[in-house]
């Protein structure tokens, strides 16, 4: 180009008179050139392969950086997934499995080892995993049937005021507003609290008050025992009070007492508590008071 502008430049400042065989020279000159411009030059060929070599290179050096994050980006992506796979097949089992009832509410619990739990009403149990040749271990807050599946290990039940071990044998539990009451209906069971054991033999009631070593309390009053579980309700010096409390807690009831002097009456013997209305029936029959419903809590008068 630089030529090619240069011959240009000179053909222009030429006189223009006459002179034919300058011209001719001039034109010759500018001729030549046009046809060196047009033959291949290798090295001009060179020239533009390494340039294109080069812008490739820093293409690729351009490209690169994106890459790699891309890359680092799918390889933290399989390492969280694969870390995922592993926790979700390696995840413990809950080491306690829980039931729970509500006021009005009872509930039969099958164990893995073929033993049976009922849950009294308003009542908490935890249940450890079973494990072959361990002791077999419940936590109870409330009240509770046990039928215990005799298979050389003990089963032990732990409650806030002591602690109840078996082998295999039927007993129930209550464990409420301090007090632990252990029933024993047959086999046998060991009652622990305060460094004190009691055994039971069948038929025997013990209690364990909070802080105390258990003590023998008298024998089961009759083979309908537990009365919650047979439509019964069992009384043995109670007062009214606890007895209508108790009937709160069976049927998820209000029982409202006018009375106040009645709430102390102490009461003993066997009531048929197989719905609200017999078990007040009797009740009222005992302390000569009677009931009403409106609908939403029983009154007493």
């Amino acid at each position: 180009m630089l030529r090619f502008f240069f011959f240009d430049r000179l053909r222009n400042r030429l006189p223009s008179a006459g002179d034919e065989s300058r011209h001719l020279k001039v034109d010759k000159l500018v001729n030549d050139s046009f046809a060196s411009l047009q033959q291949p030059n290798p090295e001009t060929g060179l020239r533009w392969l390494h340039l294109s070599r080069a812008l490739e290179r820093m293409e690729s050096i351009r490209f690169q950086p994106r890459m790699v994050p891309r890359l680092a980006y799918a390889l933290v992506a399989v390492a969280a997934i694969a870390f995922g796979v592993y926790l979700f097949n390696t995840t413990p089992e809950p080491s306690r499995e829980q039931y729970s009832t509500k006021r009005g509410q009872q509930l039969r619990v099958a164990l893995h080892d073929h033993s049976e739990i009922f849950l009294n009403a308003s009542t908490h149990l935890e249940v450890d995993r079973i494990e072959e040749g361990k002791p077999r271990r419940v936590v109870l807050a409330g009240e509770a049937l046990f039928r215990v599946h005799a298979n050389g290990n003990p089963f032990i039940v732990e409650t806030a005021y002591g602690t109840v071990e078996v082998v295999g044998t039927e007993f129930n539990v209550r464990a409420r507003d301090g007090t632990m009451e252990v029933a024993l209906l047959q086999g046998a069971v060991k009652v622990r609290a305060e460094d004190s054991t009691l055994v039971l033999a069948p038929r025997q009631i013990a209690v364990c008050f909070a802080g105390t070593a258990p003590q023998r309390f008298g024998m089961i009053p009759a083979d309908e025992y537990p009365g919650w579980l047979n439509g019964k309700l069992f009384l043995h010096q109670t007062s009214f009070e606890e007895a209508c409390e108790e009937l709160e807690l069976r049927f998820a009831i209000s029982i409202t007492m006018g009375d106040p002097q009645v709430r102390s009456a102490v009461i003993s013997g066997v009531v048929d508590a197989r719905t609200p209305q017999t078990a007040l029936r009797a009740l009222c029959a005992l302390v000569q008071k009677n009931y009403r419903y409106d609908g939403t809590a029983y009154y007493i008068y």
